[in-house]
């Protein structure tokens, strides 16, 4: 009996025990479906939120691009110019990957990227609300035939006035992609839809008008659901919901658009949601105790190997392996962060650019041991003055970029002096002291624009600094913007001028200091644009850096080789042209030959045509220049160092390349004749100089006082104004015509 009892109350307490597991079980299983179910609502709601906000930021950022380039056609000189709109619209739409880009004029014609023309491409309604709101998002609509294009539009106005409306648009497919790319793998519908629920957007594999509808149809009963959406949806709040629809239960999360009115909604089943991981749960525990001391040991040692690949990984794309700061990659990736910090803590902040200058000189002259180590010098200094809340980098070689608060200017001066100056002073050993020369732009960000706009705008300022002696830093303003503009309408009319036979060929005559004859001339251009005469100094410097300059300076060779062709064959007197060639044409292996083939073309002698090359580029390419003066000479031309004395004098180069004549910029004869000193200075070089057997040219001569003193130290060709300034070529040939006849 007591056996029989003991035995019974064993299987009841097993029995108890075996019901409260159940209950356990039962409690866990509910508990886990109520967490599941929360955890994929605010999941869900939260992937909802990132989508709309995809979709926003995309059309934003659309919207930004449109309204830049809508800036830029205000500052065209006529936008009216359709064949010129057509092709910047063109440039625009490649650039940006629109499907189209348009401009519409008031009266309805829209001009397209493409060169068609369209009459109200956009109504007049749509015309309205572009200039009412600042933009227009349509709903899709097929533009092409190719597919669905929702178009986004912005206003552009002149001087206050309506000029008309800038458009472009993107396939649906588009905003598909890049809305979906947060997506989880496992498939989600989702819709945009306006507040009445026709869908705009639609990415749940069925064809649907409108949401509210396919909702009706398929609802239950007892499921209130879409009634409490719609009311959200009507009052333009957001929320994630337990819905149930015919079919099954799903979750439902929608989020307003902050465009058009517009919801982004999503659709999961609970089924997706919570089938899969209960059913697999078990199965789950009992691999995990089968496999958990293997797979723990493997999973450490994969770790292990990660970690160090990621490192590795880390290192190479993100450290700058000289000074172990962060490179452009890593202060790009971090830069949306700090920025956004700043904003929402209302501290001013600025984007700067230190740059140590001449670094490729100093690794030249020191060796790039010495090199790196003025970098580590500089990375430590920047590491001890920025703060917990700024943002440092080593962008490349010879540039830190830096994030910096900005709540007080005079202070952060200061602190900007502190920096370039402690840079400035290097000094690693006793043998190796000196001061580096340190210079910064800084932008202060007054305007959320992207990174890459900022960084320009900071580049222009550290510009502004190399342009300015005894400035070490500078701030940037709208002056630059002004350059840039200013820059771009050059560079937008250049070829056009050089084929119009808008660059005209002035020139400027050399006179002998002891008989008052012209001996040569030199070869200059004017800009004729309309009845405006532009200096070379507004658009050479442009021309040097685009490379449009080697184009330039053969046709100025090809103008001038055609006026002494010409005369030769009319039997009048010609006298030796110099023209100027850019330091770009040293780097090109065809320039003598292009030089030579024109004369050959014109089957004009060499002698006649003296090509002049700057004193800084015979500064800079020394090995080259020897090769090229020694071709030059092989086949009969004459060549003169330019602009001697402008910056890199030394007659050591006067030693190593052989120039037939020397030209005296100039700055360096300002001032000489009153000065005891510079004309003592000036005499002696000219007298080392024509010991070298080279012909004397001095520009810039103004003064009667400056001829006699020039005449007297034995120089022998004057140019300047007080003999003649740049004149057409008609006016030169007339001025050379009499001097023959005097002599």
């Amino acid at each position: 009996m007591f056996k029989v009892s003991g035995f019974k109350h064993i299987v009841f307490l097993i029995l108890i025990a075996a019901a409260l597991v159940s209950l356990s079980v039962v409690m866990y299983w509910k508990h886990l479906d109520s967490v599941l179910a929360q955890r994929e609502r605010e999941n869900l709601f939260s992937l909802n939120q990132k989508l709309a906000e995809n979709f926003d930021n995309l059309v934003n950022s659309q919207l930004q691009v449109l309204s830049s380039v809508g800036e830029s056609l205000e500052g065209l000189p006529r936008v009216e110019n359709t064949y010129g709109l057509m092709s910047y619209l063109s440039r625009q739409k490649k650039r940006n990957g629109f499907e189209l880009v348009a401009f519409q004029f008031p009266d309805g014609k829209a001009y397209f990227a493409d060169g068609s023309v369209r009459n109200n491409f956009l109504s007049e309604e749509e015309v309205s609300s572009v200039y009412d709101n600042k933009y227009y998002v349509s709903a899709p609509r097929d533009v092409h035939g190719n597919g669905q294009e929702i178009i986004t539009a912005v206003p552009v106005y002149r001087k206050g006035v309506k000029t008309g409306v800038l458009l472009s648009s993107r396939l649906t497919t588009f905003y598909d992609k890049t809305i979906s790319k947060d997506l989880p793998p496992v498939f989600t519908p989702w819709f945009v839809t306006d507040a009445g629920g026709e869908i705009i957007l639609d990415r749940s594999g069925a064809a649907h008008d409108n949401i509210i509808n396919m909702w009706q149809a398929n609802k239950s009963d007892n499921a209130a659901c879409p009634a409490d959406v719609l009311q959200d949806i009507n009052q333009k709040r957001g929320g994630a919901v337990k819905c149930s629809l015919r079919g099954g239960d799903y979750l439902l999360a929608y989020v307003p658009l902050a465009y058009n009115n517009w919801y982004l909604l999503t659709a999961h089943a609970m089924t997706d949601i919570l089938h899969l991981p209960q059913k697999q749960l078990m199965t789950a525990v009992f691999l995990c105790v089968s496999i958990i001391i293997v797979l723990g040991l493997l999973l450490a040692f994969i770790i292990h190997v990660y970690r160090q690949h990621n490192q590795a990984l880390y290192r190479t794309g993100f450290i700058y392996h000289v000074t172990g700061l962060g490179n452009h990659n890593y202060f790009q990736f971090h830069f949306p962060r700090y920025a956004a910090a700043f904003r929402k803590n209302k501290t001013p902040f600025t984007l700067t650019v230190v740059n140590i200058r001449r670094f490729k000189a100093i690794n030249d002259i020191y060796g790039f041991e010495q090199g790196d180590k003025i970098l580590v010098h500089a990375a430590e200094i920047l590491r001890e003055e920025i703060k917990e809340d700024e943002l440092l980098c080593h962008s490349s070689a010879d540039r830190f970029l830096i994030l910096m608060s900005c709540a007080d200017r005079a202070e952060f001066d200061q602190r900007i002096e502190k920096i370039l100056t402690r840079i400035k002073h290097f000094c690693h050993d006793e043998k190796l002291c000196f001061d580096i020369t340190v210079e910064t732009g800084v932008y202060l960000a007054d305007e959320d624009v992207p990174f890459y706009i900022m960084m320009d705008r900071a580049n222009m300022a550290l510009n502004s600094v190399r342009e300015k002696a005894g400035q070490s830093f500078a701030f940037y303003n709208d002056e630059y913007r002004e350059q840039i503009k200013l820059i771009t309408d050059i560079e937008s009319k250049m070829n056009a001028a050089l084929a119009g036979g808008q660059f005209k060929v002035f020139l400027q005559p050399k006179y002998d200091f002891q008989t008052g004859r012209i001996e040569s001339a030199e070869a200059l251009v004017r800009w004729q644009d309309g009845q405006k005469l532009i200096p070379p100094d507004k658009f050479i410097p442009v021309f040097e850096k685009n490379g449009f300059v080697l184009k330039l300076d053969m046709f100025i060779l090809e103008e001038t080789v055609k006026l002494l062709a010409r005369r030769i064959k009319e039997g009048k007197r010609v006298v030796p042209v110099g023209v100027n060639f850019s330091r770009l044409h040293m780097e090109d292996h065809n320039f003598i030959n292009s030089v030579t083939e024109i004369l050959d073309r014109y089957n004009l002698p060499h002698e006649p045509i003296e090509l002049e090359i700057t004193e800084s580029i015979a500064f800079d390419k020394r090995e080259i220049m020897r090769d090229v003066l020694d071709e030059l000479h092989a086949r009969g031309f004459t060549v003169a160092m330019d602009d001697f004395g402008a910056g890199y004098s030394s007659l050591n180069i006067l030693k190593d390349l052989h120039f037939d004549c020397v030209k005296l910029d100039k700055e360096f004869l300002t001032g000489g004749e009153g000065n005891a000193r510079m004309r003592q200075i000036i005499q002696s070089t000219v007298e080392m100089i024509k010991k070298l057997g080279c012909v004397i040219v001095t520009e810039g001569v103004e003064t009667k006082e400056q001829v006699e003193f020039l005449k007297s130290i034995g120089c022998d060709l004057a140019q300047g104004y007080v003999f003649s300034r740049p004149l057409p070529s008609a006016d030169f040939e007339k001025l050379l015509n009499d001097d023959a006849a005097r002599n």
